[in-house]
């Protein structure tokens, strides 16, 4: 009996003592759990930065000072001398035509007058030849020598016509060979061998790459928000290359009347075209930037929260979140303008900020934490 009697209250003692073991616990993980009741978060300093919308349109590239190629005369195409990509210098052979009338023309003229040259030759030997010689009787001297400057005079009249008529034949042979207009590059040819070419249309082009535009498109909604000088960036694909400094260089007053869009042409800055080999038909894409501010307090705009109807960002005071009122200018989708509530400076939480609610604590484990 004395036996059971003590091992009831060994039992008693034990179950005691691991209870209060256990409660001693439980307290220690409470209190420990109470020390880790906080949210992580993010924070950065406010500043002064840039913030404005950004446009962007596609478009081509074309020349500053394309040369259209058009032939004085008509003619069937004899021979075409450059292709497509060719560079060329101004007065370089592009092609030639056939005209059989100013052909024939040519070579009448010229034959003419090698004859009419011929027979002056002869004119001034007998001329010579007659000085020199016994006059027949009854011819008066001084009548002969009168009659002789008389046909020479004659004769150098008629070569000097011909000779003209032979410099405007020529000219005429000339304009059958088109040559360039510019230096540049051959970038379309609008002709081909045996084919006419006519002074109505354009045979080719030479551009000018060292002098190169993109033409866009914009809405009048977008022209009252842009200006010439504007600085632009340029994104090229087909060269891979992204925001490549340019400027609006100029802006149609009046829209194309077939698309109702207003023209503007944008150049690249010289450091940025110089060893690109840009050819005109390149499409490219113009990024503008408006409603441009400087100077001005920029955050993201998911920083900034929406509660009961007013803009809100969370600061820090004292390991806890401090919910501050805030009123925002030009808003982008990403930047946000802060225009009231906030100074250069400020630590504001920029992650984590979903989490909270006035008083939360909060736990700094990156960004400025000082």
């Amino acid at each position: 009996m004395k036996k059971k009697l003590k091992l009831v209250v060994l039992t008693i003692l034990a179950v005691s003592l691991f209870t209060g073991c256990t409660s001693i616990f439980e307290k220690d993980k409470q209190e420990e759990k109470a020390k880790e009741d906080y949210i992580p978060v993010e924070v950065e300093r406010v500043f002064l930065g840039e913030i404005y919308n950004e446009i962007s349109f596609g478009g081509r590239f074309s020349s500053l000072k394309d040369g259209v190629v058009l032939p004085s005369i008509p003619g069937v195409v004899k021979n075409i001398a450059v292709k497509p990509g060719d560079k060329v210098s101004k007065g370089d052979l592009l092609f030639t035509l056939e005209n059989e009338e100013i052909e024939s023309q040519a070579n009448k003229t010229k034959d003419a007058l090698s004859d009419l040259k011929a027979e002056q030759s002869n004119l001034e030997k007998m001329s010579t030849e007659n000085s020199s010689m016994e006059l027949p009787p009854g011819v008066d001297p001084i009548e002969a020598q009168k009659e002789m400057e008389a046909n020479k005079e004659e004769m150098d009249v008629k070569v000097g016509e011909l000779e003209k008529a032979n410099k405007e034949s020529e000219a005429a042979l000339d304009k059958l060979k088109v040559v360039s207009p510019v230096d540049g590059v051959v970038s379309f040819i609008n002709i081909k061998e045996g084919g006419f070419a006519t002074n109505n249309d354009f045979s080719m082009i030479v551009s000018d790459l060292d002098n190169t535009y993109i033409g866009v498109d914009i809405t009048d909604k977008s022209l009252n928000k842009i200006q010439t000088g504007d600085k632009v960036f340029i994104d090229i694909p087909s060269l891979s290359k992204e925001d490549l400094k340019g400027v609006i260089d100029s802006i149609s007053l009046s829209p194309d009347p077939k698309t109702g869009l207003y023209p503007v042409k944008v150049v690249l800055n010289d450091e940025e075209e110089e060893g690109l080999e840009i050819r005109p038909g390149m499409v490219g894409k113009v990024k503008m930037r408006i409603d441009r501010k400087e100077g001005v307090l920029v955050l993201d705009s998911d920083t900034v929260l929406d509660k009961d109807g007013e803009k809100i960002v969370y600061l820090i005071k004292d390991g806890k979140a401090v919910e501050r009122k805030v009123k925002i200018g030009l808003d982008t989708g990403e930047k946000v303008e802060i225009v009231k509530g906030l100074k250069k400076g400020e630590k504001v939480i920029v992650k984590g900020q979903d989490f909270l609610s006035n008083g939360s604590k909060v736990k700094v484990v990156r960004g400025d934490k000082k």
